[in-house]
């Protein structure tokens, strides 16, 4: 089993850079893994998750800035669901040729591999003095992108980890 933050990143985020996502807006993330060993070193993993995320011009926009004025113009708004289901091979930088019982306490690793993955962000309708109404509306049917977009996606999702053993039967990566 698995729990986890999961946040936006982009343009109706406070600072929209991958060091400075809105932490009001962090959602939890659930999922399950399953784990092969393969060889010492190497595993395949599977997961499938569930999360939230949302982006808000209005909670965002820096309202005693002259520099925000247009976010605040442009108000938007969204949330969504994403379901992902992720297959990655995991390198062990420590060989471990024992049980799984018997591995060894730490594990740097190192990970990569290929996700789908499953949104559908919606907006909350307003009324004429910007405030919402409760009513939220898929946004990818009206083209909010200025084209078509697919609420199927792939991902490559690839990275650095570290594996703590806290029991014979748990780890904490």
């Amino acid at each position: 089993a698995n729990v986890n933050a999961c946040n936006y990143v982009g343009d109706l985020d406070p600072n929209p850079n991958i060091f400075s996502p809105g932490l009001k807006f962090t959602r939890y993330n659930v999922g399950v893994s399953a784990m092969a060993r393969l060889k010492p070193r190497f595993s395949l993993r599977a997961n499938l998750s569930y999360g939230r995320i949302k982006g808000d011009d209005a909670e965002n926009a820096g309202y005693d800035e002259k520099s925000d004025i247009f976010r605040r113009m442009r108000n938007l708004s969204f949330k969504s669901p994403v379901v992902e289901f992720k297959l990655d091979g995991v390198f062990d930088l420590f060989e471990n040729r024992q049980h799984f019982r018997k591995r060894p306490d730490y594990i740097p690793y190192v990970f990569g591999g290929l996700a789908y993955f499953y949104m559908n962000p919606k907006g909350e309708q307003t009324d004429a003095s910007g405030k919402g109404n409760g009513n939220w509306v898929a946004l990818q049917p009206l083209q909010t992108e200025g084209g078509s977009y697919s609420r199927h996606q792939i991902a490559i999702p690839f990275g650095v980890g570290f594996k703590y053993k806290v029991s014979k039967l748990l780890d904490v990566s």
